[in-house]
């Protein structure tokens, strides 16, 4: 169970004095996720949308409302992992103007320090690999901070092995594919090369 995210920060110039700019934005980000953690019912995310049959939304010029001209997809994916209701963004169905309607309703969605994980093991394409024993990744992203807020595992049924050396195999991968659902590759690199944050994860 993931119990604590400890924040590393080579905020000390050479000369010994503390870097204000970095100092800043790490008090920033502390006080966001400080006032999110003591309202967790107020600006919850919907993330994903479920999109259109068409491969595009369209946009009300005037509202700014998106909406499909032709239909809504019944179920939003996070990569190939069904996104349950509660989660999507609702869909609209129309031609613009007054002649637009809601087929599916925002859910509840989560708080802005949450985040989803999906983790499922079925036989899917991207086990078809002859190497690949499980595959993640993040599907949204915090909208302001680039954080991922939700991402899938999913475990290859037919190449697992729970008898060793399997099993350790299994273990190691179920650590790789976590921290590829937890960090994005653009979020390493803005963190290590910008902000020069580690995040230590203790379980």
């Amino acid at each position: 169970m993931l119990t604590t995210f400890t924040y590393l920060s080579n905020i000390i110039d050479e000369q010994g004095g503390s870097d204000v700019d970095v100092q800043a934005r790490i008090n920033k980000s502390r006080a966001v996720y400080l006032q999110s953690k003591t309202s967790r019912t107020q600006n919850n995310y919907q993330p994903t949308p479920k999109g259109c049959a068409e491969p595009v939304f369209y946009t009300d010029g005037r509202t700014g409302k998106k909406f499909c001209k032709s239909q809504c997809k019944k179920q939003a994916l996070c990569y190939d992992h069904p996104v349950p209701d509660q989660y999507s963004s609702g869909c609209a169905v129309g031609s613009g103007g007054d002649n637009i309607r809601d087929v599916y309703q925002d859910g509840p969605g989560f708080a802005p320090n949450e985040y989803v994980l999906f983790v499922e093991s079925e036989n899917k394409q991207g086990c078809l690999s002859g190497s690949t024993l499980a595959y993640a990744g993040p599907c949204e992203m915090h909208p302001t901070t680039d954080r991922p807020i939700m991402g899938s595992i999913n475990f290859c049924p037919q190449k697992m092995e729970i008898q060793e050396p399997g099993k350790t195999m299994l273990v190691g991968t179920a650590i790789h594919e976590l921290g590829h659902a937890l960090v994005s590759h653009y979020t390493i690199d803005k963190y290590r090369l910008d902000m020069k944050i580690f995040v230590e994860l203790k379980f």
